[in-house]
């Protein structure tokens, strides 16, 4: 669903506010607020529009943001490409697990909401990675 535009940066924003209205909404409020922040934050959605259009999709940015809560520290991130190198910033945003909120570093950048579910174990404190790396078929040198 890429929103055609002159402009990258106006297209990545379209994109994104288009998904978060059309396929996030009512499905996910995660994913439409996290959808939302990007299209309003103009550096996040610059780094997007760098980026070669196929690797550009919501869903391929936000499929792995769960995970990196639960590994362990230090943290080193390559980037290979399938979120479009967005996870490399989950140290930015926060995150509220049923009420059990940890803190992101950019007090602007979006809130993921979630309810956990049975005995899962929950962070105690926000996650910084060591190193960031992008690499990829689209990486540029």
């Amino acid at each position: 669903m890429p929103v055609a535009a002159d402009d990258p940066l106006t297209s990545v924003a379209g994109t994104y506010q288009a998904w978060a209205r059309l396929e996030a909404h009512g499905r996910s409020a995660a994913y439409e607020s996290l959808a939302e922040a990007v299209a309003r934050d103009a550096t996040i959605a610059g780094f997007v529009a760098s980026l070669p259009p196929e690797k550009r999709q919501p869903n391929l940015l936000f499929a792995s943001l769960p995970a990196l809560a639960q590994l362990p520290e230090p943290l080193a991130l390559i980037e290979v490409g399938a979120s479009a190198g967005l996870t490399l910033l989950f140290d930015r945003y926060s995150y509220d697990y049923g009420g059990h909120r940890i803190a992101g570093s950019d007090p602007r950048a979006p809130t993921v909401h979630c309810q956990p579910h049975g005995p899962v174990p929950l962070p105690r404190r926000r996650r910084t990675a060591c190193h960031r790396s992008y690499s990829g078929f689209g990486a540029r040198a």
